[in-house]
Order: structure tokens, then C-alpha cells, then sequence
């Protein structure tokens, strides 16, 4: 037995939350992009002085 229903609110589920994580990445990039920059360089500094 089909489920035309589920199919669609998969695929209304799916671009939603595609939309949101494209829209999240335009507002948070250069956050992130700090961010990755911060732990790059706790990570590459000498952890005992």
C-alpha cells in the first residue's frame, strides 16, 4: 500500500530543514568561521608553556 502523505511530508520535512541550515550558515559563517579559527589555534599552540 502506497503513502503519497508520508512522501510529502518527508519532502516538506527535508527542504525545511534545508532550508534552515542554508539560511543558519548565511547568518552564522563568519561565526563559525571565528570560531574555527579560535580552536585551529588552541590546537596548533603549545599547551604547556
Amino acid at each position: 500500500m502506497q503513502k503519497p502523505f508520508a512522501g510529502i511530508v518527508l519532502g516538506i520535512l527535508i527542504s525545511a530543514t534545508l532550508w534552515l541550515v542554508a539560511i543558519n550558515g548565511l547568518l552564522a559563517g563568519p561565526r563559525i568561521e571565528a570560531h574555527l579559527r579560535y580552536w585551529h589555534h588552541e590546537m596548533m599552540a603549545p599547551t604547556d608553556a
